[in-house]
């Protein structure tokens, strides 16, 4: 899109009161990206003080919580060993694989 954008810049005169808007897909992908990186430090951040408020110790808040980089890690090579792009459904997958790996975390704690 962008290199639409800057070839209709480059190429096409407009009239005066006349503007190119861009939307659609791409909107709604910008806009869909945009709520994903407010959301999932959000979804993290809670992720960290319901372990904290369950367990009442740090030391292990943090043990369960250290599965959730190591799940980013194993998702993003997924990802790419099957050739697709990080798309806004895969975003919400990550938030579902991180509570897996939260569920996971607990299970072996207790």
């Amino acid at each position: 899109v962008q290199d639409i954008q800057q070839k209709v810049q480059e190429n096409v005169d407009l009239q005066s009161g006349y503007y190119v808007v861009y939307g659609g897909q791409y909107q709604n992908l910008k806009n869909a990206s945009t709520r994903l990186m407010i959301i999932v430090p959000i979804a993290l951040a809670l992720i960290f003080l319901l372990l904290n408020f369950a367990f009442n110790s740090l030391k292990e808040t943090i043990i369960i919580f250290s599965a959730i980089p190591l799940s980013i890690v194993g998702g993003i090579l997924l990802l790419w060993l099957r050739g697709m792009p990080f798309s806004i459904s895969a975003g919400v997958g990550f938030i579902a694989l991180f509570g897996v790996a939260v569920l996971n975390g607990i299970v072996l704690i207790e």
